[in-house]
């Protein structure tokens, strides 16, 4: 497929917005700030990224209330953490510290920190899980119908800003 310049910068348009939607949106789940919230999407990521790996779990836990017990998740450290965002080992401890603080991120022994089945099943992150869903596929249904024409791209840009 060729791309033109007007198809490039809607489709530009389109990937920014959702990503700061996205962004957004996980902010209000959280309740925190920004740096925090992008933290914890981290350690989720790390906990969470070999369950589909592991041959018992495969196709497991794909359903909202189906989340994986807290002893497969894969602890991470800060200092991971930090290396994996490219942020200051202080900044990330803070923010981590943050986090356990406000019920979302437990620490497990000594072996870094995980974000716990009561923390993910809290109604504003499950809220937040569906909305998201929905955002996913009109985004992607958006992406695939988008047409070279700047009016078109317009048209499908106010229809991602109407359904976030």
């Amino acid at each position: 497929m060729s791309y033109t310049k007007d198809h490039l910068r809607g489709t530009m348009r389109l990937c920014t917005r959702f990503m700061l939607d996205g962004l957004d949106s996980l902010r209000r789940a959280t309740g925190m700030d920004l740096m925090s919230s992008v933290i914890y999407l981290k350690i989720v990521d790390a906990n969470t990224g070999l369950i589909d790996e592991v041959a018992e779990t495969e196709g497991r836990f794909q359903a909202i209330d189906d989340m994986p017990p807290d002893e497969l998740r894969e602890p991470i450290s800060v200092y991971n953490i930090a290396q994996a965002l490219g942020l200051p080992y202080e900044t990330t401890r803070r923010h981590v510290q943050m986090l356990i603080e406000e019920g979302l991120v437990r620490r497990v022994g000594g072996h870094g920190v995980i974000v716990h089945s009561e923390g993910l099943a809290r109604p504003a992150m499950l809220a937040n899980v569906v909305g998201t869903a929905a955002y996913v596929d009109d985004f992607v249904d958006t992406i695939i119908n988008l047409r070279s024409s700047e009016d078109e791209a317009d048209t499908a840009e106010a229809r991602l800003v109407v359904v976030r």
